[in-house]
């Protein structure tokens, strides 16, 4: 829960915005009704009148209304349900447009591609997605991220005909929703919260323990797809497996103008 200190007393800060992004759930089921042309328009606003790395809006988002593209893009991701209900917004890192007005300036491109600049337009890229989210969900609507559209990067730059120093980053699914799945066990804050430096666990050395049983406890007992699985099962397994075509992204993004050699 988030405070405020006034005259030395503690008040307790409470919104509806605050209180859905405290309950937050990924959203797969949606109903079969559209967004309006209006709502769409401002969630795209939202998304443009976002943070961005030194004024340069490295980002672009494509929204999906093509059904065989759709139809693509959830197969190489695996997530069937894009096939249903619900807009899909491709948010990419867009380099791109630098480069065009470098390029018209006479000048060279020699630091577009480096490892900043990426990181620049990703951060960029992802402010905005988070920003549409949050205010998808103040409007009632549920999503998902998707970071399953990199499971075929190169793929997905063919399809949507996305040029050099662009790359996709995340996918995100808006809609009505259809469902309401339970809420995630988030790690205790002593795991993630630090203060002044890097710490590790010292004070809770049981925190992992504790959590690894909440997970657990969350996958074996949800509704749909339970499972046996504790947070330390899904961070090995991620620590130790590579999805087939995902460990073709450095070469993908090599093409795409990033990270030169040089």
């Amino acid at each position: 829960m988030s405070y405020a200190l006034i005259e030395g007393v503690t008040f307790l800060i409470q919104n509806e915005t605050i209180r859905r992004q405290l309950h937050h759930r990924s959203i797969r089921r949606f109903k079969p009704q559209h967004l309006s042309h209006q709502t769409i328009q401002t969630l795209l606003d939202v998304a443009q009148h976002t943070a961005s790395s030194m004024y340069l809006q490295l980002f672009s988002v494509i929204h999906i209304l093509d059904p065989k593209i759709r139809a693509k893009i959830a197969a190489m991701s695996t997530q069937t349900y894009l096939n249903g209900p619900g807009e899909l917004f491709i948010f990419v890192a867009d380099l791109h447009r630098v480069a065009a007005l470098t390029k018209a300036a006479q000048q060279p491109l020699d630091h577009l591609g480096r490892m900043d600049k990426f990181l620049q337009a990703s951060a960029d890229a992802t402010l905005a997605l988070q920003n549409m989210v949050v205010a998808a969900e103040s409007l009632g609507l549920g999503t998902v991220t998707l970071g399953s559209i990199q499971n075929d990067a190169q793929a997905l730059i063919d399809l949507l005909h996305l040029p050099k120093y662009t790359f996709p980053l995340l996918g995100l699914a808006i809609g009505l929703p259809d469902e309401h799945p339970d809420e995630k066990p988030r790690m205790p804050e002593s795991l993630v919260a630090f203060t002044n430096r890097y710490g590790e666990p010292v004070p809770e050395p049981d925190a992992m323990t504790v959590y690894n049983r909440k997970v657990h406890d969350y996958y074996a007992t949800r509704h749909g797809n339970p499972r046996e699985e504790t947070y330390t099962d899904l961070a090995v397994s991620a620590a130790t497996h590579t999805p087939a075509k995902r460990g073709d992204l450095f070469k993908v993004m090599r093409r795409q103008g990033f990270f030169p050699e040089s």
